[in-house]
């Protein structure tokens, strides 16, 4: 059976921006007196500010200067956006979705701005989308809270809803896989000849 919505998140799925985060975050800390491995930053990718910057520096270091350090890691990557450059095949790939009568939802733990800073990145806006963002959960990603979300604005049972992803962080049933295989996937999920054969 062929999905009638795609999950998709937005960092490092549409648009891939995983080192401009990461520098981001090496600044934030270090504004408060924290040094940090790259290679212990980027573990955490894909995780919201609210629970990154706890796996990152801990309970207390997060209670002290927790909402400053994700205050200057927005700031710090706004100043990067101009580096921030689409997955390779992203557009094709929505305007695929969207030929299929698959729903693109959005399921971020972004805020409103920088989802919008990012969809333009790949010529999109909010408009185009049904998103779910970090104004709309308690706690964000890799919680569930935020496909629940998505799922339930969107009257949809998630019994199959796939969620492409490439973080590690990121609930995903197309890990690791491009965009053009995932859609070879969609387009083949209601031909019984194929389905046998590809998979997501």
């Amino acid at each position: 059976m062929r999905p009638s919505v795609l999950l998709l998140d937005i960092d490092g799925t549409l648009v891939d921006n995983t080192a401009q985060h990461i520098e981001a975050w090496r600044e934030a800390f270090a504004a408060f007196g924290l040094e940090v491995d790259d290679e212990v930053l980027r573990r955490q990718v894909g995780k919201g500010g609210d629970l990154y910057v706890k796996a990152v520096a801990g309970e207390q270091w997060d209670e002290r200067h927790g909402e400053a350090a994700r205050e200057r890691h927005g700031e710090a990557y706004k100043r990067r956006l101009t580096e921030v450059r689409p997955v390779h095949g992203v557009r094709e790939f929505l305007d695929g979705i969207r030929k299929l009568d698959i729903r693109p939802v959005l399921a971020t733990s972004s805020n409103p701005d920088e989802v919008a800073a990012n969809l333009r990145v790949i010529g999109a806006r909010p408009e185009d989308f049904l998103i779910v963002d970090s104004d709309d959960i308690e706690t964000s990603k890799p919680a569930p809270d935020v496909f629940a979300v998505a799922l339930e604005r969107n009257g949809s049972s998630g019994a199959f809803s796939p969620a492409p992803g490439r973080r590690r962080n990121c609930a995903s049933v197309a890990r690791s896989r491009s965009f053009a295989t995932c859609r070879r996937c969609l387009n083949t999920c209601g031909d019984s000849k194929a389905s046998g054969r590809v998979r997501c």
